[in-house]
């Protein structure tokens, strides 16, 4: 269980999880970190269908076979996870409140403080949006609107002779990148659609193979 103030890293360490999770075909319906308000410990909870009686060890096995994919597993991120059917009390609540957050544009994991926590024995939550992402059709359609408004080259704000530009926010392997889309395409190799990205931090254009992007935003 992770212990005091919940990190960033842990965060996006939960996030990369999820994604990991839903690629091995392992269903979460909703997760979030929740603060246990006496103990001060927070639990990651997710909600997956694929429970059944008797069968959080199967389940937990894979969670740790997908962290120990990079090498040594994460110890600490795999005992602050916490299983829970979509039947239960607490499923239920985590599920419906992820998808009433989920609705909010362009938010990757949401604050949320409520007295309804307290039935539960929590006090706050950080609680993800959908797991399951985009598919790469929506993906593709999202990217191509964004382009085709040309939101991306409106400036957002004015430095100097500069203007300041927004970026799509792209998410990948449970991270989050900050690029600036400049096309969609199908890759004639590999029948794969791909995302072409300016990345300003490194000056380079990036190629992203849409089914790899879970999300994108502005």
């Amino acid at each position: 269980m992770a212990t005091a103030a919940l990190v960033d890293g842990l965060i996006a360490d939960g996030r990369k999880l999820l994604t990991d999770l839903h690629r091995r075909r392992f269903g979460v319906s909703a997760a979030g970190w929740l603060h246990h308000a006496t103990d001060d410990i927070w639990q990651l909870v997710v909600v997956t269908p694929s429970l059944h009686p008797g069968g959080v060890g199967e389940r937990m096995n894979v969670v740790y076979e997908c962290l120990a994919e990079a090498g040594d597993p994460d110890m600490e991120l795999f005992n602050a996870v916490r299983l829970e059917s979509p039947d239960s009390r607490l499923g239920q609540w985590l599920a419906a409140t992820g998808e009433r957050l989920s609705a909010r544009p362009g938010w990757t994991v949401t604050h949320y403080f409520g007295s309804d926590l307290e039935r539960f024995g929590f006090d706050q939550a950080r609680i993800y949006r959908t797991i399951a992402g985009m598919s790469s059709r929506q993906v593709a359609r999202v990217v191509g609107d964004m382009l085709g408004s040309g939101v991306l080259d409106q400036p957002a704000a004015v430095d100097g002779t500069d203007g300041v530009y927004p970026l799509a926010a792209i998410e990948r392997g449970g991270r989050v990148l900050r690029l600036k889309p400049t096309g969609i395409r199908r890759d004639q190799t590999t029948g794969q659609l791909i995302v072409d990205a300016f990345d300003p931090a490194s000056g380079a254009v990036q190629h992203i193979p849409a089914d790899e992007i879970t999300d994108v935003s502005l």
